[in-house]
């Protein structure tokens, strides 16, 4: 396998250099000014030039199909329509964050160098052809999202929250890593794309490799809050800012979403066990809908309805995916 980093490769992820040298500068000239950070309107205008360049990249992209750092990372349509995706909800994140007391009065450098991190993390995930890069990208994500709850002026709730999510997520990594572990070990490989080869075979044949794939796909549900890892959502959705609420809310289940339709892809769904992971991710699906919605009706509090409906909303995006799965298969 070829290892050298070319400049074609680092061409293909300059949208994430673009994200990530745009995060530098206002929290650069505030370390540089004594903690005295720049205006608002300067920062944000810096940031959005950052964001503007990742999408003037990615748009220039569609419709290319290949891949970089030795198949690490794979460009296609996927990865192209949600960072586009991404790059705007980011964009109105930082947008909102101007206009809030929580956040714009209070390390608002902090704050936007904490979001385009996430971001940077959020493209790669998208980009992920490798399971350990993956763990990276949604590693790198999480952790700015954990300390982006903590920003709040909000102390005691956005503390909490922020701890919550922090040892909840820090489990869900573990599972995460765990899944990742069987997968390597039974297949010895890390690569999607060579583990999609293997999969209709192991499916049928080999049960650690199922173990594998359901604690992979458990890691990817927690962050995307579907039952019955949900329990972290209303929680940290009400004690967050309203911008990190935001974001939160549509970002990360955008590209763990893309995550989760790369992972399992088609592949999985054939072989002698395919129908219990069919009926497995089926069961998830229909628990989130009914508690997301159930419970979003009861809520009083607007966060935490928020967070009730986008658990629901997952259930629905989590239908697509199996739908896809078992269309495909029935053409097979």
């Amino acid at each position: 396998m070829d290892t050298k980093i070319g400049i074609v490769d680092l061409l293909l992820v300059s949208p994430a250099l673009a994200i990530f040298f745009a995060s530098l500068f206002p929290i650069g000239i505030k370390a540089f000014r004594n903690n005295k950070e720049m205006a608002l309107l300067p920062t944000l205008i810096w940031s959005f030039m950052g964001i503007a360049a990742a999408m003037i990249i990615t748009i220039s992209t569609l419709g290319l199909e290949t891949t970089a750092f030795s198949g690490a990372l794979i460009f296609d349509g996927i990865s192209s329509w949600s960072n586009l995706v991404v790059l705007m909800i980011t964009a109105f994140a930082l947008l909102l964050a101007k206009e809030n007391l929580a956040t714009s009065s209070h390390q608002f450098a902090e704050f936007v160098f904490l979001t385009m991190n996430a971001t940077l993390g959020m493209l790669l995930l998208t980009w992920s052809n490798d399971l350990i890069v993956t763990f990276i990208a949604i590693e790198i994500m999480s952790l700015c999202l954990y300390m982006l709850i903590a920003l709040s002026r909000e102390e005691r709730l956005s503390k909490e929250a922020a701890f919550k999510y922090f040892i909840l997520g820090s489990f869900a990594s573990a599972v995460f890593l765990y899944g990742i572990a069987f997968l390597f070990g039974v297949g010895g490989t890390t690569y999607l794309n060579e583990l999609s080869k293997l999969a209709p075979d192991l499916m049928g044949t080999n049960r650690l490799f199922v173990v594998g794939v359901v604690l992979t796909l458990a890691g990817f549900f927690f962050k995307v809050g579907l039952v019955p890892f949900h329990a972290w959502s209303p929680d940290v959705y009400e004690g967050s800012p309203t911008p990190v609420t935001g974001y939160m809310a549509a970002g990360v289940k955008v590209v763990t979403f893309a995550a989760i339709l790369r992972f399992v892809g088609i592949r999985f769904f054939n072989g002698e066990r395919s129908e219990d992971l069919i009926t497995l991710i089926q069961w998830v699906a229909v628990g989130s809908m009914l508690l997301g919605n159930i419970a979003a009706i009861m809520q009083d509090n607007l966060k935490r309805m928020l967070a009730y409906s986008s658990i629901s909303h997952s259930g629905y995006a989590l239908v697509g995916i199996i739908a896809a799965g078992v269309g495909h298969n029935s053409l097979l």
